[in-house]
């Protein structure tokens, strides 16, 4: 998996593990000299590739509240994509300060982004990985998270719809950066409009909820002046 600046493991490269792929040719090496082997490699990217896995390892402190690893295709195209809600995940951790989720995953070859997001009441991490997949190979992705790598921040959890929180938006003081978190659910709102005296950034993390959109009035969410929203992991229907 390779690494973007500021993302786990210092930006280090993460270490891919191969195994055999499609053709195994048998080298005679005599004693006391050397023989030239060329070796071939090529990446994959198209769809139809064939199939290999992304295993991955998320080390997190255990007082995160909403966590989720979502792994979708770098193009955005067929590829199959996952979402995983890492606070709801079986803990393989020993340790009661902290949670450990892993699984492997099957996956088209090709480049997917890997985006971690995770939210605490004092503060909020999120990371974007590349990931390229091969076919009949296996790319880890390890990560091990402390409180030292959250930003501060004070997470809003009592809006319970999205709706209220688009709502509660033109009240914001001017230069708040507010990060919501809604809980799973359903919820059907009208169109809605949202602006701002003064610069604001409102992050939305819908953790999985499905929210259906009357278009009756023509228009869906318009963002107006001074507001910066950021909307995941929310299902929007019309």
């Amino acid at each position: 998996m390779r690494n973007m600046p500021n993302l786990p493991n210092g930006g280090k490269k993460t270490p891919c593990y191969f195994t055999p792929y499609r053709q195994v040719t048998d080298i005679e090496v005599n004693p006391g000299t050397s023989t030239p082997v060329s070796v071939r490699m090529k990446g994959f990217t198209e769809a139809g590739a064939g199939d290999g896995r992304l295993s991955y390892s998320v080390r997190f402190p255990g007082d995160v509240r909403v966590g989720t690893l979502t792994v979708y295709g770098w193009d955005k195209d067929e590829k199959q994509g996952i979402s995983v809600d890492l606070a709801a995940g079986t803990d393989t951790d020993s340790d009661p300060n902290t949670k450990t989720v892993t699984r492997n995953v099957t996956l088209p070859g090709g480049l997917y982004r890997v985006a971690l997001d995770l939210y605490k009441a004092d503060g909020v991490l999120s990371r974007t990985d590349i990931a390229h997949i091969y076919p009949d190979l296996t790319t880890e992705a390890p990560y091990t998270i402390s409180a030292a790598d959250f930003t501060a921040a004070t997470v809003d959890s009592g809006q319970t719809s999205l709706a209220e929180v688009l709502g509660s938006i033109s009240g914001l003081a001017s230069g708040a950066n507010v990060p919501y978190v809604l809980p799973t659910g359903n919820e059907t709102m009208g169109g809605a409009s949202v602006s701002n005296a003064g610069p604001v950034t409102v992050t939305i993390e819908g953790s999985g909820r499905e929210v259906t959109l009357d278009t009756s009035g023509g228009s869906l969410i318009t963002v107006g002046a001074n507001v910066t929203l950021v909307l995941k992991n929310l299902i929007l229907k019309g």
